[in-house]
């Protein structure tokens, strides 16, 4: 029994009773409670996993491994040479997660490697350690792949081939890769080839179309590439990786589950042969299919005329070279002849069927006097790759007439005029030519008396309107001296800007204006104004400068050009003036 004393509220034993035996234990429970607290958040803060998405895979298949970290990116401070023994990395990206629970934040950093195996059987992903935190090593089974894709039927391989196995060094050939799949592909990467010493490629844009493959639709990628070795000898080119991830038909690509991929072609091997000892050592090496050498003129039918100037032009084509491996043929120096080369122009084409290349030799040539010029020809040899045989292209010589200048052409054709100073007596004509002469008389005075009508028409309307006569003349003179003066400034502007092209163009208008009366078209036609002693030097000058290789070597002198213009506008306008004032005078009397 419980005597009832103890539970008076005067003498309060039971507090006694029921404080002792609580006291003690709480105070013990206090420091625990309190380091559990402070150990809580360490623990959380030391969290550092690894995980891979799939376990079993097979050598075409890819995985994600992820590093999760609670305490700070792990991406520069992580090993993966381990890794790298049994697995190749594809790809690698980062993700980072911020999050605020019950006023406490946490933060989860993910660092994600895409991996594929090297290998078929047991491997094992390593432990990885962060900020003295282990993962724990990850073992993947990995079953082989099949041989043949083709005819396992996968749902995506690769076909590749090459037109030739057997070729020369610098010689073109093809090779073809092809992407069979059956189902979507979704973020899909191929890797280009790299084929060392050689020269690769890609013809034209890649072909899609659809084929059927042992009873299977198939949807195909097909990329071409020209390849050029550089060197004899075995030349590897390397399996190509493709990799993406599935995506079934009819399944919406952005919520796609499917899996991750990586294909590999087959490798390929070429011997490439060196160049024949048949082929002559002094000539350069051109294996082609084809070669074409043209040869060309400005005109349709070449026509030469001495002082004119005229274009010839060598054009070299051939498939499956550069235009760097043609060579440069040169225009060989004639006598009555000037050539002026250009620079010479280089293309390479490249379409679907390879690589062409273009080399252009382009040059102006002036005879320096009538006859006939003897142009040599040109060979080029190369090899026939199709025939295995040694070729010849060539451009055979040719004998070209030169004709006179122009000017003295057209007095050449004039038929020549003569005098008789004796009078025929009537003794020497016959009846016949007396009977023509008298239809000749009634004739030539009909004639004299229409001249005479007209001369009388127009002297009656000159009279009416002089002032028209005088505006008109002083109208053609005021657009003379404006004509000549936009040429001189156009021929500044173009000496100044080194545009010869321009500059030959605004010489010709700027004499044009000068003397309206002559036919002036070319340099040549100015050189025979005689207008000047100095001008003839100077528009040789300039057509070096125009056709010549080397612009800066000729004598040529803008501003010695530009005092003789000078001096010529100068003489031919006292001229303009007297004759302007001696034909206005009837029009003004005094």
């Amino acid at each position: 029994m419980v005597n009832a004393s103890c539970f008076s509220p005067n003498k309060k034993p039971w507090r006694k009773l029921y404080r002792k035996p609580c006291q003690k234990p709480c105070r013990k429970l206090w420091p625990s409670i309190l380091l559990l607290v402070t150990l809580l958040p360490a623990i959380s803060q030391a969290s550092f996993t690894a995980s891979v998405d799939r376990n079993t895979i097979s050598e075409q298949d890819i995985i994600s491994l992820t590093l999760r970290s609670t305490d700070g990116q792990v991406a520069d401070q992580i090993d993966l040479s381990g890794l790298e023994r049994d697995f190749s990395i594809l790809n690698r990206k980062q993700s980072n997660k911020l999050s605020l629970i019950n006023g406490q934040r946490s933060s989860v950093n993910d660092y994600i490697l895409i991996i594929a195996p090297n290998r078929s059987g047991v491997l094992t992903v390593p432990s990885f350690s962060f900020k003295g935190n282990s993962t724990q090593p990850i073992k993947v089974r990995v079953s082989a792949g099949p041989a043949d894709p083709k005819q396992a039927l996968s749902e995506v391989f690769l076909d590749n081939e090459v037109t030739k196995q057997e070729v020369y060094v610098q010689e073109q050939f093809f090779y073809r890769l092809r992407i069979f799949h059956s189902t979507g592909l979704d973020e899909p990467r191929l890797s280009p080839p790299e084929i060392a010493n050689a020269v690769v490629k890609q013809l034209g844009e890649q072909k899609s179309y659809d084929q059927i493959v042992n009873g299977v639709r198939y949807s195909i990628v097909e990329i071409n590439y020209s390849v050029i070795p550089e060197s004899s000898g075995r030349l590897i080119i390397p399996e190509q990786t493709l990799t993406a991830r599935t995506v079934p038909i009819g399944r919406n690509i952005f919520r796609s589950n499917g899996r991750l991929l990586r294909i590999k072609s087959a490798t390929q091997i070429i011997n490439v042969l060196p160049k024949p000892e048949s082929y002559p050592n002094d000539r350069p090496w051109l294996p082609t299919p084809e070669l074409v050498l043209e040869d060309s003129w400005a005109q349709i039918t070449p026509q030469l005329r001495a002082g004119d100037p005229t274009t010839r032009t060598i054009t070299m084509s051939a498939k499956g070279l550069s235009a760097a491996q043609l060579p440069n043929l040169e225009l060989q120096a004639i006598p009555g002849l000037k050539i002026y080369p250009d620079q010479p122009s280089l293309d390479d084409q490249v379409t679907a069927e390879g690589n062409r290349g273009i080399r252009s030799v382009a040059a102006a040539v002036v005879p320096s006097q009538e006859g006939f010029l003897e142009f040599p020809g040109f060979d080029l040899v190369w090899w026939n790759t199709n025939t295995n045989q040694l070729e010849k292209s060539i451009i055979p010589a040719q004998k070209l007439r030169v004709l006179p200048p122009l000017q003295e052409a057209l007095n050449s054709q004039l038929p020549p005029v003569t005098f008789n100073d004796h009078i025929a007596s009537t003794d020497d004509h016959d009846m016949a030519e007396n009977q023509k002469n008298q239809f000749v008389w009634p004739v030539l005075t009909a004639v004299f008396a229409l001249l005479w009508l007209i001369t009388l028409w127009r002297l009656m309307r000159s009279r009416k309107r002089p002032a028209n006569y005088a505006a008109s003349a002083e109208e053609g003179y005021k657009a003379r001296i404006e004509n000549r003066y936009g040429a001189l400034k156009k021929l500044k502007r173009a000496i100044s800007e080194r545009d010869y092209s321009q500059t030959r163009q605004s010489l010709i208008d700027w004499f044009k204006a000068v003397y309206p009366d002559h036919s002036i078209e070319n340099l040549d036609d100015i050189r025979r104004l005689d207008c000047h002693p100095d001008i003839d030097e100077q528009i040789m000058a300039l057509q070096a400068q125009l056709y010549g290789d080397d612009a800066g070597s000729s004598d040529w002198s803008a501003e010695k050009l530009l005092g003789i213009l000078e001096q010529i506008r100068r003489s031919t306008k006292k001229q303009s003036l007297s004759s302007s004032a001696k034909s206005l005078k009837p029009l003004y009397p005094l």
